[in-house]
């Protein structure tokens, strides 16, 4: 309820008398008087029941506007922290190899003595290149020998022979000539060694197949979609032939089947995140078809969800290939970091028969 006062205009000369014209002022002006008052009600509910709804609804845009920027500044904030933490994990990954670079530098050239680089050599041959076999430093480890009088003696009896037998400190059996000699030898038989190691024809293998794949880049964010992409680990696959077996398809995303028979197929995704789940599959799309089928499942969980934390996830399927079958991994989840590094995220197959 609401009351509007009515206002009549007076002469200044008479005395306040009604009249039909009303002053349209709010506020009474000098030559008008109130001449009563009207009363206006909106229904049955006080003014204050529409004003507090119009106060809120006129607050509402900026309450909004106020949401969707803390949303994206928020958003900011993490994608900077994973930024950052990226960046801490490949400088220390950098260190880490400048070290194993400087030592095993220090150690080639200190030299080793020949039992250590046959033993290198035997458990380390992927780490051996032909090329640098020739600069590999080696000594023997031999004690010295004396001659007695009596070895003496014998050569002295042994000259009426026509075969003469001198000794020479300096060109002897531990003279440079023979030092030389031996050192050659070594290398040669460090050579053998490699291609033994390295060369094995596929007569030998039995029909043996097998493929590594590591990731192409440091790091990637996934969508929901193709894992990768890939390329061939040439540490990990020594003979272009084993590899020559497989082909990478549609961006190297994909590995084409080019010999039927049974696989054994392994795939490890190394997620760096702050999400509770992680999750892929391992997927293979058959020949002529268009729906693809599920061979496994992996799934791992964040150790909170607050802060970021690295989770590893390894699963493996063994399956029956056809040529022209195509396998890749699928990410579950959307807008995943993952880490392609070597040791880190990788896929593989080993063919154990044919059909």
């Amino acid at each position: 309820m609401m009351k509007l006062p009515l206002f009549q205009k007076t002469s200044s000369k008479s005395e306040s008398k009604p009249s039909s014209t009303k002053c349209k002022h709010k506020i009474a002006p000098p030559d008008c008087e109130i001449q009563g008052s009207i009363e206006i009600q909106f229904g049955n509910y006080p003014l204050s029941t529409y004003l507090i709804p119009y106060f809120l609804l006129s607050w509402l845009p900026f309450l909004l506007i106020l949401f969707l920027v803390h949303n994206a500044l928020s958003d900011q904030m993490e994608s900077q922290r994973l930024e950052v933490a990226s960046l801490k994990r490949h400088t220390r990954f950098l260190n880490e190899e400048v070290d194993s670079l400087r030592n095993a530098l220090n150690s080639f050239k200190a030299g080793l003595p020949l039992s250590q680089t046959q033993k290198f050599v035997n458990e380390n041959p992927e780490e051996i290149k032909l090329s640098n076999v020739q600069d590999l430093e080696t000594y023997v480890q031999r004690e010295k020998r004396s001659v007695d009088s009596e070895f003496k003696s014998g050569l002295k009896e042994s000259s009426s022979s026509q075969r003469k037998v001198t000794i020479n400190n300096n060109t002897g059996r531990r003279g440079n000539q023979s030092r030389k000699k031996l050192k050659t030898s070594v290398q040669a038989r460090c050579r053998r060694q490699c291609l033994r190691r390295l060369n094995f024809s596929n007569s030998k293998r039995s029909g043996f197949l097998a493929l590594h794949l590591k990731g192409a880049h440091p790091e990637n964010v996934v969508e929901a979609g193709h894992v990768g992409p890939w390329f061939v680990d040439s540490k990990a696959i020594k003979e272009s032939k084993v590899s020559s077996s497989f082909q990478l398809r549609e961006d190297n995303e994909s590995v084409e089947i080019e010999t039927a028979g049974l696989y054994f197929i392994y795939a490890q995704v190394y997620y760096l995140t702050s999400h509770a789940l992680n999750s892929y599959t391992i997927m293979v799309l058959p020949k002529d078809s268009d729906n693809p089928i599920t061979l496994a499942y992996c799934s791992s969980n964040a150790v909170s969800s607050n802060s970021t934390s690295e989770v590893s996830c390894y699963t493996a399927v063994l399956y029956t290939l056809h040529v022209g079958d195509r396998i890749y991994v699928q990410q579950r989840e959307k807008h995943r970091r993952l880490i392609m590094r070597s040791g880190h995220s990788f896929l593989g197959l080993i063919k154990f028969s044919g059909i």
